[in-house]
């Protein structure tokens, strides 16, 4: 059994994903650009990802590698990601393609733990290449990283033969099996077999298990010490006010589109704004994971703030305004 999966570029001119939903397709990972040639982004991404969400799927989003500045690459990366979410998953393929470059194990480790300090779960993180490229060296940094694998062996046969001997099967979580079919109207289009489970996996940090070797006894007491304690941030949270969200469509100079304040702190500590500088994946985080805002991204996007009110709050909530208004206020009699 597996879960069958495309992967989809620009170069795939059609896909109609109902009616590859209809053929048991139940996930696509789509590009978002790559360095193989000058960084781009590409165009294709943004409906496809918007119509997988639609359909329910968890999507996967790549990345094709090139040049030599993989941290660079996966801020851009993660900042164009589309309503990440779990269980959606991101994946670098590693191969040389145009003008680019695959990376050498400290550079897709570089990209891999840069994505993960924006805010994707290592686990969620999946690293794509073929059998004879993994095999042709070791890959202790980025094994070290956390993240997972898709390895491509066009053998015709799903998780069948596919896993290299510098990896361990436990690892891996896809086989990209053939280059030659036909979904969802799509043809030529790479067909990919996931492990059962992982695709609605919600797991944030890797077991290091061997395959089904879990000890369910663990797992239970692990849930029940995270649910315990994700209570208790809950309630510590929620004793203050959380912090509003403004959006900014074209924000002044130095400041990015998201900002978050907590009105009701003292400027004077200097922790009351939230600035989202590492893009919109972050800024959901404030609220999905840390539950630090009241409003969400779609809220703060249907009410833009000009760049004049934007740069008037952000001087208001850092105390910087006070002379300001006080020589306009009345004088006192």
């Amino acid at each position: 059994m597996f879960d069958l999966v495309v992967d989809l570029s620009s170069n795939n001119a059609v896909f109609d994903f109902p009616l590859a939903n209809s053929q048991g397709c139940r996930s696509a990972y789509v590009k978002v650009g790559g360095d193989n040639i000058p960084r781009y982004f590409s165009p294709s991404y943004t409906p496809r990802a918007d119509s997988g969400h639609l359909l329910g799927w968890p999507l996967g989003s790549y990345w094709i590698t090139g040049g030599h500045d993989p941290a660079s690459a996966a801020a851009f990366f993660v900042a164009h990601l589309r309503a990440y979410r779990m269980p959606d998953y991101v994946v670098l393929d590693n191969e040389k393609l145009d003008d680019g470059n695959v990376y050498t194990d400290a550079e897709a480790a570089a990209w891999v733990n840069e994505v993960v300090a924006l805010g994707v779960p290592a686990p969620r993180v999946l690293h794509y290449g073929s059998k004879s490229f993994m095999e042709s060296h070791a890959w202790p940094q980025l094994l070290a990283t956390g993240c997972s694998f898709i390895i491509a062996d066009y053998n015709g046969t799903p998780l069948v033969n596919h896993i290299p001997s510098t990896i361990p099967a436990s690892r891996v979580v896809g086989h990209q099996y053939a280059d030659n079919g036909n979904v969802g109207g799509a043809h030529p289009v790479d067909l990919n077999a996931f492990v059962p489970g992982f695709l609605t996996s919600t797991a944030t940090a890797s077991t290091g298990a061997q395959g089904d070797e879990f000890d369910m006894a663990s797992i239970a007491d692990l849930q029940t010490v995270v649910g315990s304690a994700a209570a208790d941030i809950k309630s510590a949270i929620r004793r203050e006010a959380r912090a509003r969200l403004y959006f900014c469509a074209t924000p002044p100079a130095g400041l990015p589109n998201f900002v978050a304040i907590f009105w009701e702190r003292d400027p004077a500590e200097g922790k009351n704004i939230l600035y989202g500088n590492a893009g919109e994946l972050q800024v959901r985080h404030w609220l999905e994971v840390y539950y630090q805002t009241s409003d969400t991204v779609e809220q703060a996007k249907a009410a833009p703030v000009t760049p004049e009110a934007f740069q008037a709050l952000v001087n208001f909530a850092l105390g910087k305004d006070s002379a300001f208004t006080n020589a306009l206020a009345p004088a006192a009699k």
